[in-house]
């Protein structure tokens, strides 16, 4: 792992190129699209546009930076992964003979294949060339027969070269056919500490399951920096990443505030022993960022899992849109609705 000012600058310069803006030097933010949490007044907007909709893996989101010599992973800190020799060549090959690839994904790892996938949902240029500014189903192609197929066709080929990780791209439906994605979903119970139920994504086409947390829908006519705004997520459970200082008997928690600073929002007074022991593997961090979910039943935040790829909490608003969508409640048979299928 390290972090360097020049790689970072080189991917800038690209997410630059392909937003039509200067570089900035100083950008500490992922210059990646985040969603938005799905509510009653998004509805409409997903209504009455084209949509895509995939599930959402409860998995690590990285970006894929490939050249014509060396390949990294960068993560939401921006720290830069090196890929080695032998899988980089793969790769270059692949997608980079000619220009610099930047694609956008996630780290899961399946019930089934005994390497983890890094499964791609979106990209910004492959070999040089900027597709970022393309619909979202000429965006999805572009993973597809330009990523995927010959990467498949070089690894067949290069049997001698040891890959750690595949390569996959997600599986999106039309939100007239959001009823496929519900369908492979299965609930497994409770989690092992009880907080929450787990759910799991099992891929009828691919044969392969991973662990679910719920829904994203992408707007068809935007394009990769979602600038008409129409990226949303529905989550099964409603999260919120705090940084959580423990200060005496209680554990305060903190979003994000103007300028770099944070507000406390609360105090836990009463953890678990599984929120306790979470506490302790999280002591040698300055400032840990827990994923933190709301339990109706305890009526207050429950602390789930550190969230070690981000530096900063969640910002006061992301906050309290969560709050409203915990009080707007969209079910499966909303979404369904949305799609209009007949229940």
């Amino acid at each position: 792992m390290c972090v360097s000012p020049t790689l970072k600058q080189q991917v800038l310069a690209i997410i630059a190129r392909a937003n039509r803006q200067s570089p900035s030097k100083g950008s500490q933010d992922f210059p990646g699209p985040l969603p938005k949490s799905l509510g009653r007044l998004q509805l409409s907007e997903v209504s009455t546009h084209d949509y895509w909709v995939c599930e959402k893996s409860d998995g690590e989101r990285y970006l894929l930076f490939v050249s014509t010599h060396a390949a990294y992973f960068i993560d939401r800190k921006w720290n830069f992964y090196t890929i080695s020799s032998g899988p980089t060549s793969l790769l270059s090959t692949c997608f980079a003979t000619n220009g610099d690839t930047l694609l956008d994904g996630e780290w899961i790892q399946t019930r089934e294949l005994k390497t983890p996938v890094f499964m791609l949902f979106d990209g910004v240029c492959i070999d040089g060339a900027i597709f970022a500014n393309e619909p979202t189903s000429k965006r999805l192609r572009v993973l597809t027969e330009k990523v995927i197929a010959p990467f498949r066709v070089r690894r067949e080929s290069t049997r001698d070269v040891s890959l750690p990780f595949d390569v996959r791209v997600k599986e999106m439906e039309t939100k007239q056919n959001v009823a496929n994605v519900l369908n492979q979903l299965h609930d497994e119970g409770d989690s092992d500490d009880g907080d929450r139920r787990i759910r799991v994504y099992r891929s009828k086409a691919r044969r392969i399951s991973n662990v679910n947390d719920g829904l994203v829908f992408t707007r068809e006519d935007d394009d990769y920096f979602q600038g008409k705004g129409g990226l949303f997520k529905m989550k099964w459970s409603h999260t919120v990443d705090f940084l959580c200082r423990p200060e005496g008997s209680k554990v305060k928690l903190f979003a994000g505030g103007p300028n770099d600073t944070f507000i406390c929002v609360g105090a836990l007074a009463d953890c678990s022993e599984s929120e306790m022991r979470l506490l302790n593997t999280c002591a040698s961090t300055t400032a840990p960022i827990i994923e933190c979910m709301y339990s109706a039943q305890l009526g207050r935040w429950v602390l789930l899992v550190p969230r070690l790829d981000k530096s900063k909490p969640n910002y006061i608003s992301v906050l309290t849109s969560t709050l409203q969508h915990i009080i707007d409640n969209i079910t499966e048979k909303d979404v369904l609705q949305l799609a209009n299928v007949q229940i």
